[in-house]
């Protein structure tokens, strides 16, 4: 296994305690066929859950098979679990609720058609709530259909609408920072940070102003993204293409047909993150102007398939070092030499496990 190296990056000032826990390698064995498998996450509203950790296990050893992240909708696939499945344990966890767990068999079985959901229950703590309401600046008449993000750092945690009344409520939110992020068609996008206490109960409104009312016209611009094997040069689909700036998470697309397009972006600096299940994370940053459209072609490097100690654990513990008390949200990237291989922030608990 390549030395890792760490870069972490706080969203606030602190002195930083790292405890390498531990490292571990052990056997993996990859079924020669495979069978493909497709759910979506939500909490017990109905809406998606974004950037839980879905991996499917072996039973009964629990050795891990495959392992995704759902998008921003609560949307995800495994596409490498054995064709049959009567030994595969789905185990899904998220900082906000209770990690669930149920053999692969009795999900299925319980599918009416349809896209499978699967329900996550809040933990007992996360009681906050915040109420939003969406309105035309000039007019003061409601908005709906305000597309709301929830994030806190740099994950997107929840991401819903307004109605026709221009509301929306986010509830069972835990303890901590945040920042929403509403957007619409024709409307300038309006961000705001936030904090929960407890159980707060927060109510905020937005007059969210026309484009020609903000006299913004620089945030018109359009990026188009192509993705493609180093190899073979051939497009690759299911890649998921990040777009950052000013360390937020802005929006989050799956390839299809190789490439994504990104509308409306501001003038400015960019960031971009590349994830496939099968390539290496990689990263670009690209700047833009006003009124431009770019289109790059971005290479991904494939999983070593040579690699025979592809399932090392790390497990990493941030602590403030004053006071030794857990960090929670902080951002964990992981190089090997030059490559990034993980990122992530860490939990309410102050812990980042890499497996």
């Amino acid at each position: 296994m390549s030395l890792f190296s760490i870069y972490i990056k706080m969203f606030f000032i602190a002195l930083l305690g790292l405890s390498l826990i531990f490292i571990s390698c052990d056997d993996n064995v990859t079924p020669e066929n495979s069978t493909t498998f497709t759910a979506r996450i939500i909490d017990n509203s109905g809406t998606g859950v974004s950037n839980a950790t879905i991996e499917a296990l072996g039973v009964p050893n629990r050795n891990l098979i495959e392992k995704t992240v759902s998008d921003e909708d609560g949307n995800f696939t495994l596409s490498k679990l054995p064709t049959n499945i009567e030994n595969v344990l789905l185990r899904i966890s998220h900082i906000d609720f209770n990690t669930y767990e149920e053999s692969l068999v009795n999900i299925k079985n319980t599918t009416k058609g349809g896209s499978l959901p699967i329900t996550l229950h809040n933990q007992d703590s996360c009681c906050g709530m915040i109420i939003i309401y969406a309105r035309d600046k000039e007019s003061e008449d409601a908005l709906k259909e305000v597309q709301v993000k929830l994030s806190k750092g740099n994950s997107i945690l929840r991401k819903n609408y307004t109605n026709s009344e221009g509301k929306l409520v986010f509830d069972n939110i835990c303890k901590g920072e945040y920042w929403l992020r509403l957007a619409k068609d024709g409307y300038k996008v309006i961000e705001e940070d936030f904090k929960i206490e407890g159980c707060d109960t927060l109510t905020m409104t937005f007059d969210m102003e026309t484009k020609s009312e903000s006299k913004d016209t620089c945030c018109n611009s359009k990026v188009k993204i192509y993705i493609k094997d180093k190899s073979t040069s051939e497009l690759i689909n299911g890649a998921t293409v990040k777009l950052w700036q000013s360390g937020h998470l802005k929006s989050s697309k799956v390839t299809e047909h190789g490439y994504v397009i990104f509308e409306d972006l501001c003038k400015g600096k960019w960031g971009v993150s590349i994830h496939h299940d099968h390539y290496q994370v990689s990263e670009f940053n690209f700047e833009i102007d006003c009124g431009s459209e770019k289109e790059f072609v971005h290479y991904l490097k494939s999983q070593s398939t040579t690699d025979t100690c592809n399932t090392a654990k790390i497990k990493l513990f941030i602590k403030d070092y004053s006071s030794g008390n857990a960090i929670s949200g902080a951002l964990v990237k992981i190089y090997s030499e030059e490559t990034l291989i993980s990122e992530g922030e860490s939990n309410s608990n102050g812990y980042y496990i890499k497996e």
